[in-house]
């Protein structure tokens, strides 16, 4: 079977860049550029919308090319598709309820943003219900789609930008409002039906026990935190909609380039963090400071824009220090210490935290909400210090490094070693202080990123009102670890906490959105910089074409 047109076309357009460095991942991240920005722009509305349109397709085409470069080159990973799907249902989200929002001055309303948000909504519901039936069938049949002269049904979305051109857009969020649930039901269906075929043909063939496995793929959202992220995206959405999408559009428009300025202000905080890790190593031992920045930086990318629990992203950083010349047990123990002493300075935070919120609203319950939180973490913190010390981590470690496969790490740590560089690490006192010290310095400079963040929406605060939002919003987040970027956690934690304070919940929700453009402008970054080392390291352990074949040819 011929591929679709689009597929054709950028299989063409990527065949220049086959004999370079260019990576398959370089071109996702770049589709997830133009797709935000073509769905700020829709979110504009007017002028903005039709600019939009023309980025639209740009992203459709880049989200075909990445997968021919990768085939074209023999660069597919897992990693690579997990990546691709993620971006892919983030864009299309985020497409969706910028049309809505742009449209929320004509006559759709509010409703635009419902149905736009639903249409969105559906996509995701949509893809899981296929990815779940392609772990029950060949990914061909499961992701077939009718088409008609090298036109598939999903390249309907082609005429958003023409039809964005010609002003109908509002007709079409109407559609795909409506249109999408129906076919996310539609979708379900099938795999309501493909899950009672297969029970069914279980209980046939239990007692021969003769069937071959049917291969299971392994999903892009890890199980456990779907439920998460589902919750997540509608409180979210709720929000935002609840408390006016216009209100909070016009405080970040306030903020304008301030943004920019907060999330450059963050290199100081993590610069903190980067010295409170290198500061466990023996000084003969440490590589650079600049290395422990880009590799912490790197960090907080992967556990902040990806669905990795928050482990996935040490885990990255325990393969980059190796890369710098630590030797693998030493350099995954340092991660597991530094991970301990930051928790262990987030408890402190936290304290001070909740000694400030005592004195200001003499007890409210908001005050015992979060001092159970507090106590909920410190048993954890507890506990992971304990495993540590008795020499449980190496079992952990082993998961870890699936993990790593997973994410195209390849990481193998020997949990024997790992277990004695950890208790090593744990006896040098002094270190052990001194981390902690410099990443309880790197929560408090946090506190002046929500003191400039508020400045610039138009909502300035004290410095003892920034530090109670920084820590206690801190404590939140870290307790909704099973929530991908703890979407719709972190907004709500920051409403009860401002109303405690006096602060109204538009300008906490702009506070939390604000957080979320720093993530964005230094974490996609920092995914880029993370797989062009994969990218340059690969290329430069595979010989040149030449080279293989004065090999097999001598």
């Amino acid at each position: 079977m011929k591929k679709p047109w689009d597929s054709r076309i950028a299989a063409q357009l990527v065949r220049p860049l086959h004999a370079t460095r260019l990576h398959p991942n370089h071109l996702t991240t770049l589709g997830l550029v133009t797709g935000l920005s073509a769905a700020a722009l829709y979110a504009r509305g007017g002028t903005a919308a039709s600019v939009g349109g023309v980025l639209l397709i740009a992203t459709m085409v880049i989200d075909h090319a990445d997968g021919e470069l990768a085939r074209a080159t023999g660069k597919t990973s897992s990693f690579g598709h997990a990546y691709d799907r993620i971006v892919d249902l983030v864009v299309k989200l985020s497409t969706f309820l910028g049309m809505g929002i742009g449209l929320r001055g004509g006559p759709l309303g509010r409703w635009s943003i419902v149905l736009g948000g639903a249409a969105g909504l559906a996509l995701l519901a949509i893809f899981n219900a296929r990815s779940a039936l392609a772990r029950r069938r060949p990914a061909a049949e499961a992701f077939h789609q009718p088409s008609f002269a090298g036109f598939e049904i999903e390249d309907i979305l082609y005429l958003i930008a023409p039809v964005t051109w010609l002003g109908g857009l509002s007709w079409f969020v109407v559609a795909a409002g409506i249109g999408a649930p129906l076919f996310a039901a539609w979708s379900g269906w099938l795999l309501w039906r493909a899950i009672a075929a297969d029970r069914a043909r279980a209980a046939d063939l239990a007692p021969a026990a003769t069937s071959a496995p049917v291969p299971v793929r392994a999903p892009v959202v890890p199980v456990a935190m779907r439920p998460g992220l589902a919750v997540g995206i509608a409180v979210f959405t709720a929000l935002v909609v609840y408390h006016g999408v216009g209100e909070l559009a016009s405080m970040l428009a306030h903020a304008g380039f301030g943004l920019v300025l907060v999330a450059a202000y963050h290199l100081l905080p993590l610069l903190l963090d980067a010295l409170g890790w290198r500061s466990l190593l023996p000084p003969g031992e440490r590589p650079g400071l600049r290395t422990f920045v880009r590799t912490r930086w790197i960090g907080e990318s992967v556990n902040g824009l990806l669905p990795v629990l928050q482990i996935g992203g040490n885990v990255v950083r325990a393969r980059l220090l190796g890369a710098a010349g630590v030797a693998g047990p030493r350099a995954g123990a340092s991660v597991v210490v530094d991970v301990t002493t930051l928790l262990a300075s987030q408890l402190l935070f936290s304290a001070a935290g909740i000694l400030l919120l005592l004195a200001h609203t003499g007890g409210a319950h908001v005050v015992r909400a979060v001092v159970a939180g507090a106590l909920v973490m410190t048993s954890l913190a507890a506990a992971f210090v304990v495993a540590q010390r008795a020499g449980l981590f190496g079992r952990v470690a082993r998961a870890l490094a699936q993990i790593g496969r997973g994410l195209g790490t390849q990481l193998a740590l020997d949990g024997a070693a790992l277990d004695v560089e950890v208790r090593r690490l744990h006896a040098e006192r002094r270190r052990l202080a001194a981390s902690v010290g410099w990443h309880f310095a790197s929560w408090i400079a946090g506190t002046g990123e929500v003191w400039l963040a508020l400045a610039f929406l138009g909502h300035p605060v004290d410095w003892t009102t920034a530090l109670l939002l920084e820590s206690l919003g801190q404590a939140i987040r870290a307790a909704a670890f099973a929530v991908p970027g703890a979407l719709g956690i972190q907004e709500t934690g920051f409403v009860v906490l401002g109303g405690a304070l006096g602060l109204a919940p538009e300008t906490c929700l702009a506070l939390s959105l604000a957080k979320r453009a720093r993530e964005l402008l230094l974490g996609v970054p920092g995914l880029v910089a993370w797989q062009t080392a994969a990218s340059l390291r690969a290329f430069e352990e595979t010989p040149p074409a030449a080279e293989v074949v004065r090999e097999a040819n001598p």
